[in-house]
């Protein structure tokens, strides 16, 4: 697996500037440097959450998810936990241990996992999805950690974030992603030579556009995982799934795509950029291309994601089909049934 990773053809070296960056301006440090600041507020805000009054678990009850629903998620709340580890054994701490070798994918399953903890961000100033509060749950991080959080949150009434269940699922799907849009634009960049680089980019956004309506709207939200609303495809359906949602995570799989395909001569990503001033594999130039990506991946996550939606449902409020509002194992107790709060 991890070897095939590694096969994504980058794109031809440019010794010129990128972004209108000089080619030897050592990213790494100014990347490493906002990603340390990243991680102390991720810190800061999973201690605020736990030591707080939020880290209680939102009851999925009185509605009850059919048996089916449940099986799935007990399944899959345990089964994950196992793929995740051994994924992280085979792509990071085999080699790291075995052969002194980081690759930048084994960083990614770390990055991945602690990006986790923002899913519920975009809901910054209304709640407009809820995961399944039947997955093990204590709340949210978020409310009352970000400031300026607006989303309705009370104990017990919130967003409830799977604790076990998403942070292991993420890898999966933000790695299977990237890796399959990095190969996409090599394909086609071997294909068409000449084919400028926003061109790969737009065909490999329509991919990944494909890939989310496959892997979310007739995969993941069927199984009862979480429920979104707004303009939908399956529209009144509890496993609807918006377009906002999907042109959203469609631009966050191709610009990790594009993170992984456009690299220096050194095979270095952007963010990547002057670790060759480090003994190759050290621990200090391991750590710094740590923080380098969880600020690159984290960066992608907020600015094509999660900002762009909030602002949108803050003037575009979604409308909460019966299927959902109905249901307090997707509402949350946030609004609708069994709450006195109306959804929008």
């Amino acid at each position: 697996m991890s070897q095939s990773m590694q096969g994504i053809r980058p794109a031809p070296a440019r010794t010129a500037r990128f972004f209108g960056i000089p080619a030897g301006f050592p990213v790494l440090y100014v990347a490493a440097a906002i990603g340390a600041v990243m991680l102390a507020f991720e810190i800061y805000l999973l201690v605020h959450w736990v030591t707080g009054p939020n880290f209680v678990r939102v009851p999925y009850g009185p509605s009850e998810p059919p048996q089916w629903m449940k099986t799935v998620m007990d399944v899959s709340q345990w089964v994950w936990p196992v793929i995740t580890a051994y994924g992280t054994w085979l792509m990071l701490l085999r080699p790291w241990l075995k052969e002194g070798r980081v690759s930048i994918w084994g960083l990614m399953i770390p990055v991945i996992m602690l990006t986790a903890v923002y899913d519920p961000a975009s809901c910054y100033f209304h709640n407009w999805f809820g995961y399944n509060a039947y997955f093990l749950n204590y709340g949210s991080p978020l409310p009352g950690g970000v400031p300026g959080w607006q989303g309705f949150a009370e104990p017990g009434a919130m967003i409830a974030w799977p604790i076990i269940f998403l942070p292991c699922v993420y890898p999966f799907l933000f790695i299977f992603a990237a890796w399959g849009c990095g190969k996409l634009m090599g394909a086609l960049r071997s294909r068409f030579p000449t084919l400028p680089g926003w061109m790969l980019f737009v065909l490999c956004l329509l991919f990944a556009l494909f890939l989310d309506v496959v892997l979310e709207g007739n995969f993941m939200m069927r199984l009862g995982w979480y429920a979104e609303t707004g303009l939908s495809l399956n529209a009144g359906a509890y496993y609807q799934l918006p377009w906002r949602n999907a042109i959203g995570a469609a631009f966050v799989f191709s610009a990790m795509g594009a993170l992984f395909f456009f690299r220096d001569d050194k095979g270095h990503i952007f963010v990547e950029r002057g670790a060759e001033r480090f003994p190759r594999h050290s621990t200090k130039e391991v750590g710094l291309r740590f923080l380098a990506l969880l600020a690159a991946i984290q960066l992608i996550m907020i600015c094509g994601y999660h900002a762009p939606i909030a602002f949108h449902e803050k003037y575009f409020q979604g409308h909460w089909p019966e299927s959902i509002a109905s249901k307090t194992y997707f509402n949350g107790h946030m609004c609708g049934y069994d709450t006195p709060r109306p959804c929008p």
